[in-house]
């Protein structure tokens, strides 16, 4: 594992953090969204994918998981400290998988987790031949549960109408790549023009899978308290712009499982949970 980290220690700003909470519909006052900060963290990734020591790409990369833990009682008004770093690389069928931490430091207490997986396209001896690594050759920094939610097309209707619940659709405008890459500076062409996409393969512009996971969690989330929150998701298809998702879920006791579909041919975008925990108070 190349040693490369990066940090920052930065206040929220209010007006960046409206703009975020209105681009992914989060109407829950004071409680931070449980993405933001893995948004916020997303240049100090790209600087580490570009650092001398980094044998991996910038352009390219597939993102394919993300886990989130967020504690409650995070502050908007005071400051965070982020770190970035590489925690893993594990082998997969079509090449290797990255494993990107993230951690939020607030007034000394670890307020926020989180790892994403990006998948780097290569040759390689076990790529088409090896299954995706077992959970002992890596084990992920948080959250220790997995998303029940099944690929759309191994479920039976039945089933699908007895155990989800359509709750939410929202639409992808043409230009919501660019809106958010002004947010998020995540300028990759693939997200900001059928143009741009084109020239890596895209016949459209396709949506970041942070913001359709951000609206995810939006609309699945329905208790405005703080409390600690935990993400696990996987990244199925792209979002095509401009396009429309479909969010089914299914509530457990403290888990929320949910699927979320392209609106014109029922095909997973994104499947995961959404674990609640304990309650805190968060204040400005």
């Amino acid at each position: 594992m190349p040693g490369v980290h990066g940090g920052k220690t930065q206040l929220i700003d209010p007006s960046h953090y409206h703009r975020y909470c209105d681009m992914t519909h989060w109407q829950h006052g004071d409680r931070l969204h449980p993405c933001y900060l893995q948004m916020l963290s997303l240049p100090l990734q790209m600087r580490c994918l570009v650092h001398p020591r980094s044998p991996f790409p910038l352009l390219g990369l597939v993102h394919r998981k993300n886990q989130i833990s967020q504690q409650s009682g995070i502050r908007l008004s005071k400051s965070v400290t982020l770190r970035t770093g590489f925690s893993a690389v594990t082998p997969h069928r079509r090449g290797w998988d990255i494993h990107m931490y993230t951690t939020a430091m607030q007034q000394e207490r670890e307020c926020y987790r989180a790892e994403a997986t990006y998948l780097v396209r290569v040759k390689a001896p076990h790529v088409g031949v090896s299954a995706e690594p077992s959970a002992s050759q890596h084990e992920p920094s948080a959250p220790p549960f997995k998303p029940s939610a099944p690929a759309h097309k191994n479920v039976e209707e039945a089933e699908i109408a007895e155990r989800w619940q359509n709750i939410a659709s929202f639409s992808a405008p043409a230009d919501a790549g660019r809106r958010y890459a002004r947010i998020s500076e995540d300028a990759n062409p693939i997200h900001l023009s059928a143009f741009t996409a084109k020239l890596f393969g895209f016949p459209k512009a396709i949506a970041h899978g942070m913001w359709t996971l951000a609206m995810a969690v939006s609309y699945a989330e329905t208790d405005k308290a703080d409390h600690s929150t935990d993400i696990n998701c996987d990244f199925k298809r792209p979002l095509f712009l401009p396009g429309n998702a479909d969010l089914k879920i299914s509530r457990g006791e403290d888990i929320t499982d949910f699927l979320l579909e392209n609106s014109a041919n029922g095909e997973p975008l994104i499947k995961g949970a959404v674990k609640s925990g304990e309650t805190g108070s968060a204040k400005n």
